[in-house]
């Protein structure tokens, strides 16, 4: 249940950053529109597995609130449409999954700012442990904040 309340508490910061008038007067620091849903790191402190992490482990907790609370699957359905193309398979009694031991396995350039990942990670349920395999798709974009130049990246996940 305390999940949920975080959940709903970062979707409605969420919709309260997309306000312009918001921007305008709170955060004018804050990127908006350009960068939406990307994650502003320095090139010196990037790690590919720490934000796969996270990012997997938002995948799976949005994929159980959506299969446990229907009455959210709309804002459920886009949050994960921007995360990924599939809904993961969780066993049917989950109620709670952590992701730990995420790794890369392949790293293919695509182009200049583009790259293919093949990502192997850990999936920790009651049921117990079990590795699985993600493709996701990684776009480097760098940016110019406050005069300093910074790297946004953009992680999307895909099954092949």
């Amino acid at each position: 249940m305390k999940k949920l309340g975080y959940i709903l508490i970062f979707a409605m910061l969420s919709s309260c950053m997309k306000n312009k008038e918001f921007n305008k007067e709170i955060a004018p620091f804050v990127l908006t529109e350009d960068v939406d849903d990307s994650y502003l790191i320095e090139n010196s402190h990037f790690n590919i597995t720490t934000l796969a992490r996270q990012k997997l482990q938002e995948y799976y907790d949005l994929s159980l609130l959506q299969k446990y609370h229907p009455e959210f699957e709309n804002d459920i359905k886009i949050q994960l449409s921007k995360l990924s193309d599939t809904v993961p398979n969780i066993p049917n009694t989950s109620r709670e999954i952590v992701i730990k031991n995420v790794s890369e396995i392949d790293n293919q350039k695509l182009t200049d700012s583009t790259s293919k990942l093949q990502l192997r990670y850990e999936v920790i349920s009651e049921q117990g442990s079990t590795f699985d395999t993600i493709s996701a798709i990684l776009k480097t974009k760098t940016v110019i904040l406050n005069n300093n130049r910074v790297t946004t990246n953009k992680l999307t996940f895909k099954r092949y």
